[in-house]
């Protein structure tokens, strides 16, 4: 988690803080009923840890920054006050500096009530945008993303880790939220503009593109990894051939493509088998059609296999045939 440099602490890491903060009773109630990690929270958070890959955001972000604790899957949630304790002083004992302390107390805190880590932010000067980014992160361990998405696209809010973002809003379900909503991951990433890093993380974006728009989707091929673009195209014609065929194959018949787009279609539809063989010959003819490459339409539809094959609005491909032999005549 980097920090901007204004606001970095004059207090070396690793140095206990001498101030007020720096006192468990201070900042932690000391009474044993508003302890809230009972059963019921410790066992939510293993299930929340286990949706999310085997580890919560708050984990990666202390594993990266907390080099006191060995084992944060161990010490957090903690099993009782005396582990809330030593979770805290092994904060303050990091060798980090005395904002990012603040932010790991700030998150313990938001366990407790809204009230409690809002007080203690402004007790230790916490800049507004560090409080929405352990607002987002603590929000994302609940999984409540609709509540998350506001603070990690905050303006000045660089959020660490845009692939295990991007990967748990596209398939993991939310708290509140059924299925994943591809339109909170496309909302981040419009957003943030990430950096994504893995052709994992590519994929699931692109496959989120596809379910909201086909034809923005065959533009961010263009800007994608070179050595991805074929592989999109590909996506790209499976899913115009399968998923709301009607509309989507109009689409796709719509797309300006170059003659290198072209051919990776082409090869893509020509490939295809199984139940979207005869649509991917019906969209290759028709973009044939569209560019007046009869010739190369005969070629396909000049045996006997296509005499007998269903007709759409009284014509099928036989039908088309001979009207093109007509029109070209001795050719």
């Amino acid at each position: 988690m980097s920090l901007p440099k204004s606001y970095t602490s004059s207090v070396h890491g690793g140095e206990m803080p001498d101030d007020h903060l720096a006192d468990y009773k201070t900042v932690f109630p000391t009474e044993v009923a508003k302890f809230p990690y009972d059963k019921h929270k410790v066992a939510r958070v293993a299930k929340n840890r286990a949706a999310l890959g085997g580890q919560l955001f708050f984990d990666k972000l202390c594993t990266e920054n907390l080099d006191r604790v060995e084992n944060i899957q161990d010490t957090y949630p903690p099993k009782a006050t005396s582990f809330l304790r030593h979770f805290f002083e092994k904060i303050l004992q990091s060798n980090i500096d005395r904002l990012r302390q603040h932010s790991f107390v700030y998150y313990l805190l938001r366990d407790f009530d809204e009230e409690r880590p809002r007080k203690y932010a402004e007790k230790a000067m916490m800049p507004e945008h560090f409080c929405r980014l352990m607002d987002g992160v603590w929000f994302l361990d609940q999984l409540l993303f609709e509540q998350a998405l506001p603070c990690i696209t905050y303006p000045a809010v660089h959020f660490p880790y845009p692939d295990m973002v991007l990967a748990s809003l596209l398939s993991v379900p939310s708290s509140n939220i059924p299925s994943p909503s591809p339109y909170l991951a496309l909302t981040f990433v419009e957003c943030t503009q990430p950096c994504l890093l893995s052709d994992a993380s590519i994929m699931l974006y692109f496959r989120a593109l596809l379910s909201v728009s086909p034809a923005q989707a065959f533009l961010y091929t263009r800007v994608a990894q070179a050595h991805l673009r074929s592989q999109l195209l590909r996506m790209l014609v499976e899913h115009c051939l399968t998923v709301d065929r009607e509309k989507n194959a109009i689409v796709f018949l719509e797309l300006p493509m170059t003659r290198e787009e072209e051919r990776v279609v082409e090869e893509a539809l020509k490939g295809a088998s199984g139940v979207m063989g005869g649509l991917a010959r019906d969209t290759l003819l028709q973009k044939w059609a569209s560019k007046g490459r009869m010739a190369e339409i005969l070629n396909v539809v000049g045996g006997q296999g296509v005499e007998n094959e269903a007709k759409a609005a009284g014509v099928n491909w036989a039908d088309l045939r001979r009207g093109v032999e007509m029109g070209l005549g001795g050719r």
